[in-house]
Order: structure tokens, then sequence, then C-alpha cells
């Protein structure tokens, strides 16, 4: 999936229809997804589903990967995200105010929510790991950005929180660029 991610589009934005309803119907089937799908919204509740790498290529819009205040997690080429709109997420993150997302923000909040299943769906963790990244999850919670300076690195896979995983999460600095150490 990561060659067909490669492409020098962002599919949702830059296609005709037909290439895109294609694309879209795929994603659904591949989702067994059993509506007619008009449109990427109506698979947007799939976007965080392990399994919907087509969808967020096919939809990567809809799909937070060219948003870079969205949940990183599945937000890389490996995943499906098209290497066009992650570029766009990049591009406006530029641009947008730097300042750290507040740990009361909904997407904050949403985000840790999501990184259990992500994390448990990429590896498999023994009782203790899961209770260590549990913690994780309410520190990180409760403190916000300011505990990438306590935890740098992601405990499952040893990647730096800043700088994301290539297989499984965008940098956290595109939410926290004061606590990873400055503006992209």
């Amino acid at each position: 999936m990561k060659e067909e991610a490669a492409l020098a589009l962002c599919w949702e934005e830059q296609t005709d229809t037909s290439s895109s309803q294609l694309a879209r119907n795929a994603a659904a089937l591949a989702l067994k997804h059993n509506e007619t799908t008009a449109s990427c919204q109506d698979l947007a509740q799939k976007c965080q589903e392990p399994s919907a790498r087509l969808l967020r290529m096919a939809c990567g819009v809809t799909c937070g990967c060219s948003e870079p205040h969205s949940s990183p997690w599945y937000k890389v080429e490996a995943q499906g995200c098209s290497s066009a709109c992650l570029a766009s997420a990049s591009s406006t993150a530029s641009v947008i105010p730097c300042q750290d997302m507040d740990k009361a923000n909904q997407t904050w909040q949403d985000l840790w929510d999501e990184y259990m299943p992500a994390l448990t769906d990429f590896l498999t963790l023994s009782g203790n790991e899961t209770t260590a990244l549990l913690q994780t999850v309410q520190d990180m919670k409760s403190q916000g950005c300011a505990f990438l300076l306590q935890q740098q690195f992601e405990p499952a896979t040893g990647a730096k929180w800043c700088e994301g995983h290539p297989e499984l999460f965008r940098p956290l600095s595109y939410l926290c660029p004061l606590s990873c150490g400055g503006c992209r």
C-alpha cells in the first residue's frame, strides 16, 4: 500500500468523479460497507479502522490525511495516506499559529482513546505492556503535550512521539510544536 500512497495527488481533491467513485466503491467493498457509496462522507466513520488503507488513499481529505490537527494514527503512507495529502498537512501546519493543542481539546482526548486500538492492531502486547500503555494514555490526556517532555518515546514501538512512526502514526509535532522543540 505504501507504493500506492506515494501518488503525487490527493485523490479526493484532484481526480475526476469516475476515478474517485471507483476508488470509493473499492474501499467500501474492502470494508464490507453494504450501502451504495455516493461520497467519502458516507464512509468517514470508517477512516480510523486499521483495515481502511484504501479508504484513506481514496478519501484522504475526509480521513484527515491532509489536516495537521487530525488524529495522527494511520496518517502515514504505509497506512494509505497519499504523499500529496501528507504534504498538504505539512504545508498547512507551517502557516497555522505555533501553539500546542490544549489537553481539553476534544481532538486531543479522542486521539488518546484511539491509541490502544491502533497499537494493539499493529503489535501484540503483553498484559504488563498494556497496563503501562494505559498509564501513558492517562498521562497524555491529563498533562497534554507537556507530557512529551517527560516521555519522548512511544513505549511500545520506541519511536519518538515528535517524529512519528513510518508504519503507524504521523509526528505529534503537528499537534505539539512547542513541546516538540519548535514550529515546522
